[in-house]
């Protein structure tokens, strides 16, 4: 019995990434924004932001290639409008192609 490609190669099994409790909560979040501190966000995720989160504005881009953290936003149909270094705030706002179910 020959084995189709999909027998062969299975799909790697996806773990859901350790920032998906910011993304539930942006799901669960009523309102066009939402705003964070970066505390409540190491809050939410049980355990401290990278380092570079707290010093560079990079990191808060809305690029799914900047890394897993973009996309739990993205993927829950949000993207950062402002980030406040100083005050260690960042503002998440719906993005134009989300629907409020």
């Amino acid at each position: 019995m020959r084995m189709s490609t999909r027998e062969r190669h299975p799909r790697r099994r996806r773990h859901p990434s350790k920032y998906q409790p910011l993304g539930d909560a942006l799901h669960g979040s009523r309102g066009e924004c939402a705003r964070f501190t970066f505390a409540g966000i190491e809050v939410l995720l049980g355990t401290p932001l990278p380092p570079s989160a707290r010093r560079k504005r990079w990191w808060w881009n809305n690029s799914p290639r900047c890394g897993p953290h973009a996309r739990t936003w993205l993927s829950a149909g949000w993207r950062v409008a402002t980030v406040d270094m100083t005050a260690q705030t960042v503002t998440f706002v719906r993005s134009a192609s989300s629907n409020d179910l």
